[in-house]
């Protein structure tokens, strides 16, 4: 690995109105203000399985937008909110949407329109366990929900230091679990390999015990972003950490990581409302040879979302939608001799796989077509059609190499029809 040097899109170079862009090369960026009666920093960036953002925000809350991002609703206020904290995400078993801060953890079922109190220890992180469990990680605890976040169960508490658990991450091939601690007092990474009944520190080689952000990829490799230190790896289950070679940036805090495969890793870095704000901004990409800028140093990153083959990042006074930086391996045959009698979304075959598979639809009629796949927390990982098809029977190899095993969503949405199905993939 080493570190190149690209044209880097500055925020001084994009309009402050709507989804304004810039355009460098092969990578669009555009930069979305939000309403000023709502903006305030971007804490959290998610994308659901309709293609809906959310973005949390401090005293704000919770936003929503359904149409890629021109309108924004507040689905969620309360007239006091802790400013730290912020986590949303839905379960796949119930649809149910949940939203936590340092105040409470809190449930919808009728997807926003109200809300039940839940947790009163609330949530900065979520991991969905292969099981459909949930992890919750807040201040000084660690919750667990086996029934669609309804009820939750301690299975962490530490009152010897102020910390909050600012992320969650399991080992795909180990099944370790692990947190990254910061704020006051950081107790650097926990981990635990008895599926989170006990948790120790973790922090052989780590640079520094105030961590933002862990991710990890199929290979077993753990990422955590570090406060002042930038990013670190870990190559054997957490047990020993090393700087990531190559990656030679000035002082940062990593703040963001985007595991997209062992070959294509964003990073973010600023600062997030807490944690010592020194240092620069800015986003680096990893194509599997060199580590390119392509977020200013003037851009604190707070957060990473996939929608599509667009990349968002929230900021302080924004959201960026990256386009060209990320793409998914995708190969399509179609029969459009073959006229069906309706829309059909076939099982995937084979199921389960490793690492690609087949999809195939049927159209009646000529169509808009949304296909896409979700992993179990409801997070977008790759859109395999979003274009107009001719009736027929259409068949999309999908490559999921660089994902973890586990369950997956693929949905199907045309102008009359949505129809979704789910696969395995078995590593």
């Amino acid at each position: 690995m080493y570190l190149a040097m690209a044209l880097v899109i500055a925020t001084a170079s994009i309009p402050n109105a709507g989804w304004a862009q810039a355009v460098s090369a092969d990578i669009t960026i555009s930069r979305n203000l939000l309403p000023d009666s709502l903006r305030n920093y971007i804490y959290s960036l998610w994308v659901d399985g309709n293609g809906d953002i959310f973005t949390t925000m401090p005293w704000k809350a919770l936003l929503r937008s359904t149409d890629d991002g021109v309108t924004w609703k507040q689905i969620f206020k309360r007239d006091f909110l802790s400013n730290f904290g912020f986590a949303v995400m839905r379960d796949q078993k119930t649809n149910a949407l949940l939203f936590g801060n340092g105040g409470g953890l809190y449930r919808s079922s009728d997807d926003g329109a109200s809300w039940t109190f839940v947790w009163e220890k609330g949530a900065g992180c979520f991991l969905v366990k292969p099981d459909g469990s949930i992890l919750a990680g807040t201040g000084k605890h660690i919750g667990h929900s086996e029934d669609g976040g309804v009820s939750w169960k301690t299975v962490l508490y530490r009152d010897d230091h102020y910390f909050n658990v600012e992320a969650l991450a399991m080992s795909p091939k180990t099944g370790s679990l692990f947190a990254g601690t910061a704020d006051t007092i950081g107790l650097g990474v926990l981990r635990s390999t008895d599926d989170g009944t006990t948790w120790h520190q973790s922090n052989s080689g780590l640079g520094d015990l105030h961590v933002w952000a862990l991710a990890t990829d199929n290979n077993g490799t753990i990422y955590a972003g570090v406060e002042r230190k930038g990013l670190y790896r870990s190559t054997d289950d957490g047990v020993t950490w090393e700087k990531v070679p190559g990656f030679n940036a000035s002082p940062r805090n990593a703040i963001a990581i985007l595991v997209l495969k062992p070959d294509l890793i964003c990073v973010g870095f600023g600062w997030k409302g807490g944690g010592d704000p020194v240092g620069k901004g800015g986003g680096f990409k990893y194509d599997g040879k060199a580590w390119t800028q392509f977020i200013a140093d003037s851009i604190d990153v707070t957060s990473f979302a996939v929608k599509g083959k667009s990349l968002l990042v929230g900021s302080l006074d924004a959201i960026y939608r990256v386009d060209g930086a990320i793409d998914t391996p995708v190969s399509v045959e179609e029969e459009p001799d073959v006229i069906p009698s309706s829309f059909v979304l076939h099982q995937n075959f084979p199921n389960p796989f490793n690492p690609s598979t087949t999809i195939t639809f049927s159209l009646p009629d000529r169509s808009h077509v949304r296909l896409a796949v979700w992993n179990v927390i409801g997070e977008e990982v790759a859109t395999l059609v979003e274009e107009e098809r001719s009736a027929g029977i259409h068949r999309i190899v999908w490559n999921a190499k660089g994902l973890p095993s586990g369950i997956y969503l693929y949905r199907m949405q045309t102008e009359t029809s949505v129809q979704a199905k789910r696969m395995m993939l078995l590593k």
